[in-house]
């Protein structure tokens, strides 16, 4: 085929410029740079003469390096392109037809550096064969289809600046003299993520976020960002800075990743986004709940995947927003409630609330015993419910509480005493202020006793209320305060009374500040039941037995026969007085204690003479006698006290003869030496 090309070639030649003989070269065809070594042949013997003239190839002149008659050796000329000419001028004249040859295509052999920058502006050295010159030809370099000038061309190698670009397999290719290279294919490098400003986003979008990196291009590929799954509406702004809108997404949307070109950038992580709540409307809502509330803040699922926890308990979430979600309220109440949002498995901080703080508007009451056990209604609003509700009257809690929609409070009244009695209620950790209800004003309803005055004489009081050791309580006798005595369930005891006697003594007591009726009691009267001696003598320590002489202190007086009398000692049962002096029989002796006299008891003085009956109970041993008869001896009772005592008769028959007196008696006879009981 080269042959047969050759050869029309030549005939054409032949024709067009008369030349008469053709030759052909050998080889055909070579590099751009020149210098190949190249034979022509001549057709015939002697066609090109034995004087050397000169050859050319496109009009570029060879360097012929031999010369013979059949043939010539020349070097070939720089030069670009296919079929060019080869005209041979012998030294004798004319022109001879050398054939065609061709100057090989350029090649690509490397291009360098391999990745290049999307910014473009940086050099690119290709390597590689016949690329020729400017000069040789009109040499046209491509990148992508466009045209890109060249800095330098060589034979092997061109330098150019590297336009902006993004993506892979980029194809270069260079044309010259009509013969164009192969496609090289080179690569941008891929878009490298660095940092965000600023690095969070709220879920519901429309934020402006700069993302900062390399090798996002000028815009001739249009970035695709990516935030999680959402694509984000974006602008290029350099090779190194993009704009992003950041699209309604998940709270943990985390990594971002641009592509362009193709080529997917490095992922880079936004902060995790919490939920935050901002505010609720309304900001509080009564205790018994079941109103519509809106949470307004930000970072909340826009797809629902968000839950509600108020203290703790899961609450159903009505509507949901990136903004606000909707929910209806639960009954609760107190303050420092917390309400906390999870979306997408991130818990925003704990939003503190307050339920209204309760409010007492009236009080009414079913009775006033102090027994108690009556029922005590509460009204008002924010009241909570029966489980979050606590009612103290006092200070100390009610039971049987029972709260109906949160605006009424029904308990039963605990026994007690007193007026303005404080209700008030806690919801939660809030309290209430307080209202007030009275019990019926304590009252002492009947006494009984006492049955002696003596030391364990006690006195028992019903009343129309409960006291205990902790009820405040104050007990009088006689205007005079009373501490012997001993509370309990509607009974006062009062033990150990105070000396006293008579009748229409007045008790009362102070119940919790607040004072009873009075009521009286009477001692039981006072009874002689017998007198020792029973015949008297003025000066003589007589002793009467009884009952209800009280203790001592207590206001006693002793009358014989209207004439008060010396008292002695003093006991509940026995009373030892000094007879005064006086005469007579069957004289009245009344002892009377406060206002409460004895029936009067018949005493008679003794007649002189008069022989006495003792009751002996005891002996004492008289030595050295003397005359005693009629003579008045001390007699000294076991307490100590002296009293006289007159013998008018005593018979004794010798001396250690014992004498029987009665008992506890110890008699000294002036003059004796010794007394013995």
């Amino acid at each position: 085929m080269h042959y047969l090309r050759l050869f029309l070639s030549s005939l054409l030649l032949i024709c067009t410029i008369k030349i008469a003989f053709a030759a052909f070269p050998i080889p055909n065809s070579g590099n751009t740079s020149g210098m190949e070594m190249v034979r022509i042949k001549a057709q015939t013997l002697e066609d090109f003469g034995s004087i050397a003239g000169t050859v050319t190839i496109d009009g570029k002149n060879a360097i012929v390096t031999f010369w013979d008659p059949d043939s010539i050796d020349i070097l070939t000329p720089p030069g670009v392109g296919i079929d060019r000419q080869i005209l041979i001028t012998p030294n004798a004249g004319g022109t001879i037809s050398g054939g065609l040859f061709s100057y090989n295509p350029p090649e690509i052999l490397n291009v360098s550096p391999g990745l290049l920058n999307a910014a473009g502006g940086q050099l690119v050295t290709i390597t590689g064969n016949n690329f020729g010159t400017s000069q040789l030809g009109n040499p046209i370099l491509s990148i992508n289809g466009e045209m890109v000038p060249a800095s330098n061309i060589n034979h092997d190698n061109i330098s150019f600046f590297m336009p902006p670009g993004t993506g892979t397999g980029i194809p270069i290719q260079y044309s010259i003299g009509g013969q164009s290279s192969g496609s090289y294919t080179v690569d941008y490098k891929p878009p490298l993520l660095v940092r965000l400003l600023p690095d969070e986003a709220c879920t519901e979008g429309g934020d402006t976020i700069i993302l900062f990196g390399l090798h996002f291009g000028e815009g001739s590929n249009a970035p695709q960002v990516l935030i999680g799954n959402y694509s984000a509406q974006n602008i290029l702004l350099s090779d190194h800075m993009l704009m992003v809108v950041t699209p309604p997404h998940e709270p943990d949307f985390k990594e971002v990743v641009v592509t362009i070109g193709g080529q997917q950038s490095n992922t880079i992580s936004f902060k995790e986004t919490a939920p935050k709540i901002l505010h609720l409307i309304p900001s509080e809502w009564n205790t018994e709940g079941g109103i519509p509330v809106t949470i307004n803040g930000k970072n909340f699922s826009p797809l629902g995947a968000n839950t509600l926890r108020i203290n703790g308990d899961l609450v159903t979430i009505d509507t949901h927003g990136a903004s606000s979600l909707t929910f209806t309220a639960p009954a609760g109440s107190g303050s420092n409630n917390t309400i906390e949002v999870t979306s997408g498995g991130i818990k925003s901080d704990p939003f503190i609330f307050h339920y209204p703080v309760p409010d007492l508007t009236s009080i009414s009451t079913s009775g006033n015993s102090t027994f108690g056990g009556f029922d005590v209604t509460l009204t008002g609003l924010n009241l909570g419910d029966d489980i979050a509700t606590r009612v103290y009257v006092n200070g100390s809690e009610a039971s049987s509480v029972v709260v109906s929609n949160g605006t009424q409070i029904q308990f039963t009244a605990p026994q007690g005493t007193g007026t303005n009695i404080p209700v008030y209620i806690e919801v939660g950790n809030q309290r209430s202020d307080s209202l007030f209800y009275d019990y019926e004003l304590p009252s002492l309803a009947s006494i009984t006793g006492p049955f002696t005055n003596d030391e364990n004489a006690f006195i028992q009081i019903l009343t129309n209320f409960i006291s205990d050791q902790n009820t405040d309580m104050q007990v009088f006798i006689n205007g005079k305060e009373f501490f012997g005595f001993n509370p309990g369930p509607t009974i006062l005891l009062l033990q150990d009374l105070p000396s006293g006697g008579g009748t229409n003594n007045e008790v009362y007591a102070i119940v919790e500040g607040i004072q009873t009726n009075t009521l009286n009691f009477n001692y039981p009267p006072p009874i002689i039941n017998s007198l020792n001696p029973s015949a008297i003598t003025p000066g003589d320590l007589i002793t009467i037995n009884g009952n209800s002489f009280g203790t001592e202190g207590a206001p006693l007086n002793a009358f014989l026969n209207g004439t008060l009398m010396e008292i002695y000692s003093h006991t509940p049962t026995e009373l030892k007085l000094i007879v005064p002096p006086g005469s007579g029989t069957n004289l009245p002796l009344v002892i009377q204690v406060g206002n409460q006299p004895t029936l009067p008891f018949p005493v008679s003085y003794k007649v002189a003479g008069q022989t006495e009956e003792v009751q002996v109970l005891g002996s004492l041993k008289i030595e050295n006698l003397g005359a005693v008869l009629g003579n008045t001896v001390l007699a000294v009772g076991p307490d100590g006290k002296v009293s006289r005592l007159r013998l008018p008769m005593l018979k004794v028959s010798t001396i250690g003869d014992t004498l029987y007196l009665g008992k506890d008696q110890f008699v000294i006879i002036p003059g004796i030496s010794e007394a013995n009981r």
